[in-house]
């Protein structure tokens, strides 16, 4: 079960200028998706 908190939303929202509401209309069919190398993550980012 998920919950939405929308405390976290807000400050989601406020961090990096995404509320977590937007995840739901979020589709990986059409996404481009890439790596990120610009550093070293010391993972696949």
């Amino acid at each position: 079960m998920i919950e939405f908190d929308a405390g976290k939303s807000a400050s989601n929202l406020a961090k990096h200028g995404v509320p977590l509401e937007a995840a739901s209309r979020f589709d990986w069919e059409t996404a481009i998706v890439t790596i990120d190398d610009r550093e070293d993550y010391g993972e696949l980012r």
